[in-house]
């Protein structure tokens, strides 16, 4: 089974929110005060390849890219990289699976 989606991530309360801004108590020498905008924080795009093993075990390959390009918080000094990618393989158990065939 594979699977790719595309993932856009907001923020609507904007610098209501603590990590979302660095003023006051979070402003410091080497982070300035900086008035956060509600709206696209990210976009990120997730592949991934999963792999039946047996009954109960499976092997999942994924990737991801991330963007920060564009968004409402790009100029932050809180962004230390625009763009950032990942790769990994995880092993998946399931304690309990369904005795119907073809339902996972």
């Amino acid at each position: 089974m594979s699977q790719i989606t595309l993932v856009r991530v907001a923020v609507i309360a904007g610098n209501r929110i603590p990590f979302a801004r660095s003023d006051g108590p979070y402003a410091t020498a080497e982070r300035p005060a900086y008035d956060a905008k509600a709206g696209l924080i990210a976009t990120r795009l997730n592949a991934s390849l999963r792999h039946r093993i047996s009954a109960t075990l499976r092997m999942q390959y994924f990737a991801q890219l991330e963007t920060v390009r564009g968004a409402a918080n790009e100029d932050s000094p809180l962004v230390r990289s625009k763009q950032d990618a990942g790769i990994g393989v995880s092993l998946i158990w399931g304690a309990w699976h369904s005795d119907e065939p073809g339902v996972e």
